[in-house]
C-alpha cells in the first residue's frame, strides 16, 4: 500500500500477496478532496476553460496549487462565468506567477472565492495532478484555505473494485515482448486521462485473445461475449450499444482481451445529434511525414476560415484525426454531408495532395482525408487508446503548435506516454468538453451546399 502516493493494491480473496507482480493484483487509485482559493481562469470559447487555484503557505502567501478542468457542467458554468468577472484584476494574487503555453488567455481574480476539488497527488512543485472539480464552497473564508485541510478519500471496497486480470504474463505483442499485464497497467493508469472523453459515449472494441498476430475481432455491442462491468443502452433501432463509463468497465474490457477502444460521435444525452465531427487524414503509406504535417496545418486553416475551432490527435498509426466539437443541434446526416462538403473542397483545391474518394487506388501519392467515421454507429479510435498493433503506439491529443516536432502518428507508445502526460502544464484538450460551436448557414454557403 502506497498512501503516500496515488495508489494502493487490492487482490482477489484468497490470492497470497507476492512482491512482483502478478495476474491477481491490479492498482486502484487514492484521491483526495481539498479547498482551494480560486486565483483566476483561463477563457475558452464556452467562457471557461479552466480555474487556477492556490493555497497559502506557512507565511500567508498564495501559492500556484495548478488548475482543475474537468468536473464542470453547463450548469455550473453559466452561473459561474459572471461572478468570476466580477472579480477580475490586472495581476496575479499569487506570490510567484506561474508561466502559461502560449496563446493560453487567462484572467486574474480577487482571491475570495473557493472551491473544492478532487485529485490525485500534488507534485513536488506544488501543483495538483488529475483536478476535478467538486463544487463552490461559499461557506469557507479564502484567507484560511491552506494545505492542512487536505483529506484523502476513502479508498474503495475491495469486493467491489476488484478486477483480476488472467494470463497476466501472457505477450501479446511479440515486437516488443508487451504483455497483457502491462497493456493493463497503462489503462489503469491513464483512465483519469481517458474515461471522462468516454463519459456516456458509445464504444466499439478491438479484441484479440490471441495477441496482435492472432485474429483480431471488432465488437460492437455485447451480443453473444458480455463483458463485466460494461454498461448497455437500448436504441430504439440496432442492438444494445456499450458504455465504459468506470475504471472497473475499462479493466473487464482489457481482461476480455480488448486492445483498442472506438468511441461514437453522439452521447447517451442524444444519440441522434452528433456532438462533434472527425477528419480522418490518411495518407498513402510512400508518403513522407512532412507531407502529413503540411496537410494537416492546411485542413485546420480551412476549418479556421469557416470559423470551426478543431483539436488534433494522432491515430496511433501513420495519421492525424482533426476533431472539430459541436454543439449537439444538427442529425447525423447534416453533419456528415457537412464534413464531405469540407473534404471535397479542400480536395478541389489542391488535387494533387489531397482525395475526397476513399480507396488505395485514390489516394497513391495523396492524403485521403476519411468523413465518413461521421456516420451513426461509426466509431473513431479514441483518444488514448492503445493500437493492436506492433510497438502498442497510443492515440495522443496534441497541441496544433507540436505537430510540426513530432517524428510520426506513432511516437506515442505504452512505453512513453506517461513521460509526456506527467509533464504537460496543460491538457491539450482542455477546452474541447466546453467549446460551444454549431455549423451554420454562412459554413454551409461558403461551402456550397444548403
Amino acid at each position: 500500500m502506497q498512501m503516500g502516493g496515488q495508489v494502493h493494491a487490492i487482490t482477489q480473496a484468497g490470492s497470497p500477496y507476492r512482491s512482483e507482480r502478478n495476474g491477481d493484483w491490479i492498482k486502484i487509485k487514492i484521491h483526495h478532496r481539498q479547498e482551494f482559493v480560486v486565483v483566476g481562469y483561463t477563457r475558452a470559447a464556452a467562457g471557461i476553460g479552466s480555474l487556477l487555484i492556490g493555497l497559502h503557505n506557512d507565511a500567508g502567501e498564495l501559492t500556484y496549487a495548478g488548475r482543475v478542468k474537468s468536473g464542470f457542467d453547463s450548469r455550473t458554468l453559466t452561473e459561474l462565468r459572471p461572478r468570476l468577472r466580477a472579480l477580475e484584476r490586472p495581476v496575479t494574487a499569487l506570490k510567484d506567477s506561474p508561466r502559461f503555453t502560449k496563446g493560453v488567455d487567462v484572467a486574474w481574480l480577487e482571491p475570495v472565492l473557493v472551491c473544492e476539488v478532487r485529485y490525485a497527488e500534488i507534485t513536488p512543485k506544488g501543483n495538483v495532478r488529475h483536478a476535478v472539480f467538486q463544487g463552490m464552497r461559499d461557506d469557507k473564508p479564502a484567507a484560511g484555505i491552506s494545505l492542512e485541510s487536505s483529506t484523502p478519500e476513502q479508498p474503495p471496497e475491495p469486493r467491489k473494485t476488484q478486477i483480476r486480470i488472467t494470463h497476466g504474463e501472457r505477450v501479446i505483442d511479440p515486437s516488443t515482448g508487451l504483455t497483457k499485464r502491462q497493456l493493463a497497467d497503462y489503462y489503469a493508469r491513464v483512465g483519469d486521462w481517458m474515461l471522462p472523453l468516454l463519459h456516456d459515449r458509445p464504444v466499439s472494441l478491438v479484441r484479440a485473445p490471441d495477441g496482435i498476430e492472432g485474429e483480431q475481432f471488432f465488437q460492437r455491442n455485447t451480443t453473444g461475449l458480455a463483458i463485466p462491468d460494461i454498461e448497455t443502452m437500448h436504441r430504439p433501432s440496432g442492438k444494445p450499444a456499450m458504455l465504459i463509463n468506470t475504471s472497473k468497465a475499462l479493466m473487464s474490457a482489457v481482461q476480455m482481451s480488448a486492445i483498442e477502444i472506438h468511441a461514437w460521435n453522439a452521447t447517451t444525452t442524444d444519440l441522434s445529434r452528433p456532438d462533434r465531427f472527425i477528419l480522418d487524414l490518411d495518407p498513402d503509406p510512400a508518403l513522407p511525414w512532412l507531407h502529413m504535417i503540411e496537410a494537416t496545418h492546411l485542413v485546420c486553416v480551412v476549418l479556421q476560415e469557416l470559423g470551426l475551432v478543431s483539436f488534433l490527435k494522432t491515430s496511433g498509426g501513420k495519421g492525424i484525426h482533426i476533431v472539430v466539437p459541436l454543439t449537439p443541434k444538427d442529425d447525423w446526416t447534416a453533419v456528415k454531408t457537412f464534413s464531405q462538403a469540407i473534404v471535397k473542397h479542400i480536395a478541389k483545391l489542391i488535387p494533387e495532395r489531397f482525395s475526397a474518394v476513399s480507396g488505395p487506388k485514390n489516394r497513391v501519392g495523396r492524403i485521403f482525408i476519411d468523413y465518413l467515421r461521421n456516420s451513426s454507429g461509426a466509431t473513431t479510435v479514441a483518444a488514448y487508446s492503445v493500437r493492436a498493433r506492433p510497438g502498442f503506439a497510443v492515440s495522443m491529443p496534441i497541441w496544433h503548435e507540436e505537430l510540426s516536432m513530432l517524428q510520426g502518428a506513432h511516437v506515442f507508445t505504452i512505453q512513453n506516454v506517461f513521460r509526456r502526460l506527467d509533464s504537460l502544464i496543460e491538457d491539450p484538450w482542455a477546452a474541447l468538453p466546453n467549446t460551444a460551436q454549431t455549423i451554420t448557414a454562412q459554413m454551409r454557403k461558403k461551402l456550397g451546399i444548403r
